[in-house]
């Protein structure tokens, strides 16, 4: 570890800002934290001086947006403390080749800051497609994009600020040998503050998209990844057809097109249809188990209807995503099984009585060097799955059934879970998928020996002595 700088300060936690209401997770089925335990700083004297002045947990907070209560401090009520830094949301220098933001900024607010630029920028990875999280929170779950000469949000980050357990604050670069285990510290190391990420110019892109078949798609989906710079691939198996998008930079008269334009992305074909009795098929199903016949989850399929074409940047073409609530699961494998593995959910989806409220998702990354990263060391393909939940937050009966079952099918192939959004644990042993995971675990117990950023989801993901929550 490089030498930390010490910083000693003496404020009052009560002149931070604090909220008014609970806070819950985006699907609104756990609760996180009650309104008086919520504290938002304003800088980083104050989330200092919040670890210095309290005894009990700290979990610290982006948007929310995973269903499990990985920020939760509503077990330890009288002491516990969650660290909200939305206030921190400020660009706090720029360079040629890189950018410096606080944890609080929102990957949207990120991207938008790089294209507002003259000439505009960009990061060198592709996005999620939530940009609503704060770049704290993405980079620390795992967040990724698609693309295998890419691979995580933070691959792309240069260094990081991060005020640890003891409220010491040190910056982390690429040249420590702990970085990849504090890019993706799930807020187990300590509270980000600040995040250096490198950009490179923006370029003008077009998102070609297609149906396929699904053994077209399990023949040449490797195939395709290599030779497009970004791709992507829904399995709709009610059907079996695929939807496809390749992702490559524009000609230049598509890139002329759009940059004459007044900034918005720019449909480039025809209209495709193919998919369009397929989305209503599964319209139909997701009404009835959703009990509903309107709202945003169905946004979320109707894009794949009408298929055009389109040509902008990297957050136009592919940052899209719709929150919704939802059981969203996610499970990396070994890029060469795709073949293998489709086979097997195929026969899984074939004799199961239970269904989806979305096709299957299919991203492939490269390697990462984050050390909880599914992708760390090798090239991946990330295969998504969810199940939409009704307005009084229940699932449809066997969502979570189904979940468990997809993933023990994709276990047999190395599968390693999201750490961010929804997962099993009993199905998984880390420290056999993961070649880091008992390098983070030594270097957790270093940074924070009581546990005080340890809750008792951590607890059981870890299997760790919370003494923060003990006693």
């Amino acid at each position: 570890m490089q030498s930390a700088q010490l910083t000693q300060v003496n404020i009052d936690t009560e002149k931070c800002s604090t909220t008014t209401h609970e806070k819950y997770n985006w699907s609104k089925t756990n609760l996180l934290a009650h309104s008086e335990q919520i504290i938002k700083p304003m800088c980083e004297e104050e989330v200092c001086a919040i670890i210095q002045n309290s005894r009990g947990l700290i979990r610290p907070i982006g948007t929310g947006l995973s269903y499990e209560k990985i920020a939760s401090v509503t077990e330890r009520p009288v002491d516990g403390v969650m660290v909200d830094l939305s206030n921190m949301n400020n660009v706090i220098s720029v360079q040629d080749d890189s950018i410096t933001v606080q944890a609080g900024m929102t990957v949207n607010s990120l991207f938008a800051t790089l294209q507002a630029m003259e000439p505009k920028r960009e990061l060198p990875v592709s996005p999620g497609v939530i940009g609503l999280q704060t770049v704290s929170g993405a980079i620390s779950t795992g967040t990724h994009g698609q693309g295998m000469r890419q691979s995580t949000l933070g691959d792309a980050v240069q260094s990081i600020r991060v005020i640890l357990p003891n409220a010491q604050i040190k910056t982390i670069d690429r040249s420590d040998p702990t970085f990849g285990a504090f890019v993706t510290s799930m807020g187990l190391l300590g509270i980000i503050t600040q995040v250096t990420f490198r950009t490179q110019l923006m370029r003008v892109l077009t998102a070609r998209k297609y149906a396929t078949t699904f053994e077209k798609f399990r023949s040449d989906f490797v195939q395709v990844n290599y030779e497009s710079e970004f791709a992507k691939g829904w399995w709709f198996p009610d059907t079996d057809l695929v939807h496809i998008w390749e992702v490559d930079e524009a000609t230049p008269q598509e890139a002329e097109i759009y940059l004459n334009g007044d900034g918005s992305a720019v449909n480039c074909s025809e209209v495709d249809q193919t998919m369009n009795e397929t989305v209503a098929k599964m319209s139909i199903e997701m009404a009835n188990d959703t009990r509903s016949k309107d709202g945003k989850q169905f946004e979320t399929i109707d894009r794949f209807k009408n298929a055009q074409n389109i040509t902008g940047n990297i957050t136009q073409v592919y940052c899209k995503g719709i929150p919704v609530p939802q059981i969203n699961c996610e499970i990396a494998i070994p890029i060469e099984c795709i073949p293998e593995a489709l086979d097997a959910l195929k026969t899984w989806y074939n004799t199961t009585s239970k269904r989806l409220h979305y096709p299957f998702i299919f991203r492939c990354t490269g390697p990462s060097e984050a050390w909880l990263s599914g992708s760390y060391g090798k090239g991946t393909c990330w295969i998504g799955f969810l199940v939409y939940l009704a307005a009084d937050g229940t699932a449809a009966q066997g969502g979570f059934d189904s979940m468990k079952e997809i993933q023990e099918v994709l276990y047999r192939f190395g599968g390693v879970p999201h750490l961010g959004k929804h997962y099993t644990l009993d199905l998984y042993d880390f420290n056999k998928i993961l070649p880091r995971w008992d390098d983070f675990c030594q270097l957790r117990q270093e940074v924070d020996p009581e546990g005080r950023f340890v809750n008792d989801w951590m607890n059981a993901l870890f299997k760790l002595s919370n003494v923060a929550s003990s006693p």
